[in-house]
């Protein structure tokens, strides 16, 4: 247990740690009722052309998903979240291989109503610079299976291409402090 807490210790620091374990002591002693976060909040340029090569990934097909898709694949997500993105005009691309399912990524043009901790992440707050287009970006998926593969990737070429098509300068979202692989993959992508 020791050298569980001095690895995250070591890969998210103190602060970080002593926040997560103290969110977990008030999880247990509140039956699950309280919950501590902690995220940090990133603007990501999008990029004036794809991520990657494009003969890379060429396996992976990605389109924009339908409602109808998001519910039927909510890729582990509870059916009242999926309901409150689409309720809210939030959007999704989805990855395939071989037609089988392996990543998705949801966005919106609008303020972005969040829903693991219920409050709204409005647009006008964030602009960098006056005229700055901003959308916001959240809940990447990739199934494990394929995440060695350039999955993430293609998705994000989708979407930044939907973005730079609506005029989006920049993607912001939020990731919670605990989670090194997304802030690792959010740095490689310049945020």
């Amino acid at each position: 247990m020791l050298a569980q807490i001095a690895r995250m210790s070591a890969a998210i620091g103190h602060l970080d740690t002593a926040l997560f374990m103290l969110s977990r002591l008030l999880a247990r002693l509140a039956f699950g009722r309280v919950k501590l976060l902690k995220y940090y909040i990133n603007a990501q340029p999008v990029p004036a052309g794809a991520l990657t090569p494009t003969q890379r990934g060429q396996s992976i097909v990605v389109t924009e998903g339908t409602p109808a898709q998001a519910r039927s694949a909510p890729f582990g997500r509870p059916e009242a979240a999926i309901e409150h993105r689409l309720a809210n005009g939030a959007r999704h691309v989805v990855a395939r291989k071989d037609g089988r399912l392996i990543g998705v990524q949801w966005f919106t043009l609008r303020d972005y109503p969040e829903d693991e901790v219920r409050c709204v992440f409005p647009l006008r707050v964030f602009p960098l610079h006056a005229g700055d287009g901003c959308a916001w970006g959240f809940d990447i998926f990739v199934t494990p299976e394929a995440r060695t593969m350039p999955v993430l990737t293609q998705l994000c070429n989708m979407v930044n291409a939907i973005f730079r098509s609506a005029g989006i300068e920049f993607t912001m979202n939020r990731i919670n402090a605990c989670d090194q692989a997304s802030m690792h993959a959010h740095a490689r992508l310049r945020a």
